[in-house]
């Protein structure tokens, strides 16, 4: 497994570093571009980029804005989204011309991914979205009021164990035998335990990052959001069936048949039964890779 780095300016004067695996024997080969999801980091794809990788594609890593080595950790302060959009538009700007590149988004990638095409519409080939969801308008708008208030009554910079129980709490409501508060994300106890065990996974994140996370979940629920994807832009979508961020396969079909209610003529699900949140984490995740690879084999 070869990798290289470089290093992009961010807006306001950070230098924030990219991690690469180039693909093997292709310096043309297309681009997959990596955005983790929320209180993990962009290391724990070290494993499924080299996969990627020795199956012909580069693949770009890098932390959030709040995550791992980038502090203050767990937190964005009000309005810092746009700069995290705008960070994964300026490692984009490095692409050479003609390279295609697939943006791939786990949980808060997802919705990451999906916001930042709504900003950004030309700026993938193709879209895949792990672990994502949906959620209705009125739920997520008393959401953002509930995180208002936790900051106005404890400060918006603070992290708050509260708000991650809010948001977390009831995640292993259907796990009959759960040993630990984060079985919800795999059937794979050594997986979990691996998670538990990061010391750059888990955290509390603050009332201004909920903020900043619920306010980019309504926009990106908007059928305004689903019309601004090219039609012509192939999406697939991959959950576990019993993964409680997509309301246990629900919330998955309601994001796909919005797509394609938006114009999105390509939209591909697969759903694995009794799969968690982590599909690239599970007791399944060759099959999950197999078949991720063969979908990218016909839109990429």
């Amino acid at each position: 497994m070869s990798t290289t780095d470089f290093t992009i300016l961010t807006a306001d004067g950070q230098n924030l570093p990219v991690s690469v695996f180039p693909a093997e024997g292709a310096a043309d080969a297309p681009v997959i571009q990596i955005l983790h999801g929320m209180a993990e980091h962009a290391g724990r794809y070290q494993a499924f980029a080299a996969q990627l990788q020795r199956a012909g594609y580069t693949v770009w890593l890098h932390n959030h804005r709040g995550h791992a080595d980038r502090l203050p950790a767990g937190h964005l302060a009000r309005g810092e989204w746009a700069l995290l959009l705008d960070d994964i538009a300026r490692i984009q700007d490095t692409l050479p011309d003609g390279r295609r590149l697939i943006l791939f988004g786990h949980s808060m990638g997802s919705f990451i991914a999906r916001d930042f095409l709504c900003s950004y519409p030309q700026r993938a080939d193709a879209l895949i979205l792990s672990g994502t969801g949906s959620a209705g308008a009125l739920r997520l708008r008393a959401g953002r009021a509930m995180v208002a208030a936790v900051a106005a009554l404890s400060g918006a910079d603070k992290p708050s164990r509260f708000l991650s129980v809010l948001g977390f709490g009831s995640f292993n409501k259907r796990i009959a035998d759960a040993r630990t508060p984060a079985d919800w994300l795999s059937r794979d106890p050594a997986a979990v335990q691996a998670y538990l065990s990061d010391p750059l996974c888990g955290r509390d994140c603050t009332p201004s990052f909920w903020y900043e996370l619920t306010s980019a979940l309504i926009r990106i629920h908007s059928k305004q959001a689903y019309r601004a994807l090219p039609p012509s832009l192939p999406v697939y979508l991959f959950s576990g069936a019993e993964d409680p961020v997509g309301n246990y396969g629900k919330g998955v079909r309601q994001v796909r048949d919005a797509l394609l209610e938006g114009g999105v003529r390509d939209v591909q699900m697969r759903l694995y039964g009794g799969g968690r949140h982590e599909m690239l984490q599970e007791t399944n995740t060759e099959e999950v890779v197999r078949d991720l690879l063969e979908w990218l084999q016909r839109h990429a």
